[in-house]
């Protein structure tokens, strides 16, 4: 969007998936502060945590252990 912004004449075509406004102006400060620690919070995990803390909102508990380790493997 920011290259949009500046050089319109560059992209021919612009497309936003899961595209959000941002925290500021949209959210309360408090909420905004909530947000802005857990992010910092999440930051100071290691990648394979934070990756294994996403896996129960992205396959069921069906889910293989050889899938479970591929996708903490990439994400991480």
């Amino acid at each position: 969007m920011e290259l949009y912004r500046l050089r319109s004449d560059i992209p021919r075509a612009l497309i936003l998936t899961a595209a959000y406004a941002g925290w500021a102006g949209s959210l309360s400060p408090d909420v905004v502060a909530e947000r802005l620690h857990d992010v910092e919070r999440d930051l100071a995990r290691s990648p394979e945590v934070l990756a294994r803390s996403f896996l129960p909102s992205l396959v069921t508990e069906r889910a293989s252990s050889a899938m479970r380790e591929d996708l903490v493997r990439v994400m991480a």
